[in-house]
């Protein structure tokens, strides 16, 4: 669950944000998505910034990161319309 919802990505265009919680300037990514919602297949997306994490947004809105973070991470997602 992310921010109090029950998809990363729900239907129209989304930021979402995913960070190192202790440390967020030196391990972040930033996604642009536009979704149809919870749905196979993965949603259009461009990275705006990155740095120290590698990752898309998956299938039925999952992040699916490159390695496994050595750090806790925060994940954002904020509808913009």
């Amino acid at each position: 669950m992310y921010n109090n919802k029950t998809e990363l990505c729900p239907k129209g265009v989304s930021l979402v944000i995913c960070y190192n919680y202790e440390n967020p300037n030196d391990n972040h990514i930033v996604f642009l998505v536009v979704s149809r919602g919870n749905t196979e297949g993965s949603p259009i997306q461009t990275v705006l910034l990155k740095n120290g994490m590698e990752g898309k947004i998956g299938w039925y809105g999952t992040l699916e990161l490159s390695s496994n973070p050595q750090f806790n991470v925060t994940i954002k997602s904020i509808l913009l319309g």
